[in-house]
């Protein structure tokens, strides 16, 4: 049972099993990359009895809910028995309340880690050349989630972004995707281009029976036009900021052009020397 769980600190106690009735105290930690999808937490706990030294450092799954062995800090095998005890001891309730907790500490790196202290690999090829759309749950997997219903129906929202670097853009692709009544996400997906400035769309994939429209309208609705514009924004800036030199990059993986010489067949194939034709 936890009695307390507040900031960074933890007390629990074993309410079954072997260490039933055993108190303990200590912290946890979060991973503070707000690009990172990892689901851990870090739990650093000792005994509560004045005569007991042994601490315990462990990493629990708080979506899978159970211990991790691996992470920054070394686990070790005492580690993993304790965390494996820990787990099996955490009522449903407080499970929830940690996941809780999680995704609001993640919410809150997101919104508040200064763009400079971000790093993100983006796959600037694919952006600049294949006009790949970048998700912005792709990049910020905790990002606060755009869910809504719609009559009995419930969705959530997937949207995209176009940051190549000459593009001017106003636009998202959106895709709405609907949740099942145990929260998972099913169904086929409906996608849209949706203007962000002056709220006009287009379907782009409408593969469910949907009313788009009405879809729409709920998007306009809780004004989270407003919110793709600011994360548009964000996007580009980061891509900005954290691409490598693009057209350095291109230059450098070019292979030398080995030049022709006057009395070779022409590259162009027509079977004359080089001389007496491109020349």
């Amino acid at each position: 049972m936890i009695s307390v769980f507040d900031g960074d600190k933890i007390e629990f106690t074993f309410d079954a099993g072997k260490k039933k009735g055993e108190k303990y105290t200590g912290d946890f930690h979060i991973c503070d990359s707000p690009t990172c999808s990892c689901t851990s937490i870090l739990f650093n706990l000792k005994s509560g009895r004045p005569d007991e030294t042994e601490e315990f450092h462990f990493y629990i799954d708080v979506l899978k809910r159970e211990p991790l062995e691996t992470g920054i800090k070394a686990v070790t095998r005492k580690d993993m028995e304790f965390a494996g005890l820990f787990a099996k001891d955490i009522s449903d309730e407080d499970w929830k309340e940690f996941y809780e907790f999680f995704k609001n500490v993640k919410k809150y790196i997101i919104d508040n880690t200064p763009l400079s202290k971000i790093q993100i690999d983006f796959p600037a090829d694919s952006i600049e050349n294949h006009s790949r759309m970048v998700g912005y749950y792709e990049t910020f997997p905790y990002a606060e989630m755009l869910n809504f219903k719609l009559d009995d129906a419930s969705y959530t929202i997937d949207d995209q972004y176009c940051l190549k670097t000459n593009c001017s853009c106003k636009h998202t692709v959106i895709g709405f995707i609907p949740i099942s009544e145990d929260g998972e996400l099913n169904g086929k997906t409906d996608y849209i281009y949706f203007n962000y400035i002056n709220k006009t769309w287009e379907i782009e994939a409408h593969d469910s029976e949907a009313d788009i429209a009405r879809l729409v309208g709920k998007v306009i609705e809780n004004k989270w036009h407003i919110l793709f514009k600011e994360r548009h924004k964000k996007l580009k800036t980061l891509y900005k900021m954290n691409k490598n030199d693009f057209k350095s990059a291109q230059k450098n993986s070019v292979a030398p052009v080995k030049k022709t010489g006057r009395n070779a067949p022409c590259p162009c194939g027509s079977g004359k020397k080089y001389k007496k034709c491109c020349m």
